[in-house]
């Protein structure tokens, strides 16, 4: 006759004694131990003589105690407890981390805690690591991303006065032959760079999730239109002939209409970037269900075949030497697709091949046009003598000359300052209608003089600035 109690005592003996992780009974009053398993015994160093006499307390930092102490006062109740995730000091003094969780039971009248531990020093020591290394790539995102904000400033900042300039020689009537056009080159390249910057702050603002977009209805058509007419003059220098058909009957959309002109601006100025002199782009849009399709299709270089699963990708161009033929970052269709999936789109491009050409596709959903289109914007025209009155606000010596050059041969009426100090005491001296002004001072903030000229003088104001991240805008508007 086999003894079912003796059998079960062998079997929790075996379990006891073999099982790896530590086990421990403890009486809840003293806190003494009672019964170890080997498991726990080679854990904390001790054999179990040992450990019966000691109690829990001198298994644990002074620092960590409390949250055994609370633990046991708990169970002492009768309220169910257990202590998790917990330094443990071992008979050598050195320090590990265990995962306790603790049960109460009744030993012959006795009440005690049953306790098992699991060493999870491995698991805190990777845990700890991921932590650092998501830290340390937190701190090296930030890192970039200032240093693109600067480097934006840094390159915008001398792009300013250039280009103000240009505008500036543009607008006279006395000009020598040919000059009005080696001054098209030389703005067309200067709006070329600052484009260049912009894409390179988008994109980084996409990968962060930080960009802002301004739906409304919108109408394909008038957005290409647009896009067109900036890449008139890249176009013309090329001379590449543009065709377009416009055949989508549906052609508004739901969309950001300053982004949707990026878009488009983005795929002509690619396609006019790889297209020789003399080529063509067409463009053609179509309804397809219930979707806007855009197409333009160019005479270009083409697109060989390895090249087109990695097109979107950020820097490609299809071309993996220094040498790169045709300029820019790579960034332009990186960033139009990141854009089109924003408007809940896609964008896709085929090729025949090298010297076949190429098209690109853009999708959009389409929606209802507006039953009636909202009436033009107007302004009153202003006189010279009802020309505001600007307060202009600025630390680059360059800007801030041509800039005052321009507002005054326009018939405003000027004053400057260099510094926020300066600025604080014009204002306090004369009556202004408007503030322009930079945000990046050598006494403070432009942000600073808005906020303070708003409060005491009601004065309304325009930020200018190299920087451009959302934190650069946002500071601004609260300003």
């Amino acid at each position: 006759m086999i003894d079912l109690w003796e059998a079960s005592e062998r079997k929790f003996r075996t379990l006891f004694e073999e099982v790896t992780d530590g086990i421990a009974v403890v009486d809840l009053a003293t806190r003494h131990f009672h019964l170890a398993n080997p498991a726990l015994c080679q854990m904390l160093g001790y054999s179990e003589a040992q450990l019966r006499k000691l109690t829990v307390q001198d298994i644990h930092p002074a620092e960590s105690w409390w949250r055994v102490r609370e633990s046991f006062d708990k169970k002492a109740r009768g309220l169910i407890s257990f202590v998790a995730d917990i330094p443990v000091k071992r008979a050598d003094g050195t320090i590990f981390y265990a995962d306790i969780n603790a049960t109460g039971i009744m030993i012959e009248g006795v009440r005690c805690a049953i306790g098992v531990f699991r060493d999870i020093t491995k698991h805190k020591r990777v845990e700890s690591d991921l932590k650092q290394a998501k830290e340390i790539a937190e701190s090296a995102n930030h890192a970039k991303d200032q240093f693109i904000a600067v480097l934006s400033h840094e390159l915008r900042t001398p792009l300013t006065p250039a280009l103000a300039t240009v505008v500036a020689l543009r607008g006279q009537s006395d000009l020598p032959a040919g000059m009005g056009e080696d001054l098209n080159i030389v703005q067309r390249n200067l709006e070329l760079e600052a484009r260049l910057i912009d894409d390179l702050l988008d994109v980084t603002r996409i990968s962060r999730g930080k960009i802002e977009l301004h739906f409304e209805r919108t109408d394909v058509h008038d957005c290409l239109k647009g896009a067109l007419e900036i890449c008139r003059t890249q176009f013309e220098a090329k001379r590449l002939s543009v065709a377009s058909g416009f055949k989508a009957a549906q052609s508004s959309v739901w969309a950001d209409p300053t982004r949707l002109q990026q878009i488009f601006w983005n795929l002509l100025t690619n396609a006019a970037k790889f297209t020789p002199p003399g080529g063509g782009i067409e463009l053609r849009t179509l309804n397809v269900g219930s979707r806007v399709r855009i197409e333009i299709a160019d005479t270009g270089i083409g697109i060989e075949p390895e090249t087109l699963p990695r097109l979107f990708q950020p820097f490609e161009q299809g071309e993996q030497t220094k040498n790169r033929h045709f300029g820019g970052l790579g960034l332009g269709l990186s960033l139009a697709k990141s854009l089109v999936e924003l408007h809940q789109g896609n964008l896709t491009a085929t090729s025949d091949g090298k010297d076949q050409g190429a098209t690109f596709v853009v999708e959009l959903p389409a929606v209802e046009p507006a039953s009636q289109p909202p009436p033009p914007l107007t302004a009153p025209l202003l006189t010279p003598a009802a020309l505001p009155k600007i307060l202009l606000v600025e630390d680059h010596a360059d800007t801030l000359q041509i800039l005052t050059r321009l507002l005054r041969k326009w018939h405003y009426d000027v004053e400057t300052a260099d510094s926020v100090h300066t600025a604080l005491e014009w204002a306090a001296k004369q009556k202004f209608d408007l503030l322009v002004s930079d945000l990046g001072l050598p006494d403070g903030s432009g942000g600073e003089i808005m906020a303070k000229v708003k409060a005491l003088y009601g004065l309304r104001g325009i930020a200018l600035s190299g920087f451009g991240t959302d934190e650069d805008v946002r500071a601004s508007l609260n300003a």
